[in-house]
């Protein structure tokens, strides 16, 4: 399965299990996410979102250190 997140602590479409991708929402207010069957899909939804303005990287002081730079966190 291919995941996306629109919102969350990094964003973008992911690949494998979902254990995998959850930390990056789990402790995310407002977090949005879905899965989709093909990475064709996934990417599209991504994109579409990110067209418009509906992709936000949400941080906290200190989570650099765990999920890297923010320049990074939006793909």
């Amino acid at each position: 399965k291919y995941y996306v997140v629109f919102v969350g602590k990094s964003t973008g479409v992911y690949f494998g299990c979902w254990d995998d991708v959850r930390c990056l929402t789990d402790i995310v207010s407002g977090s949005k996410y879905k899965s989709y069957k093909t990475h064709e899909e996934a990417s599209n939804a991504y994109w579409d979102a990110k067209l418009s303005n509906r992709v936000e990287c949400i941080r906290n002081p200190g989570d650099e250190d765990f999920y890297g730079p923010l320049e990074d966190a939006v793909q």
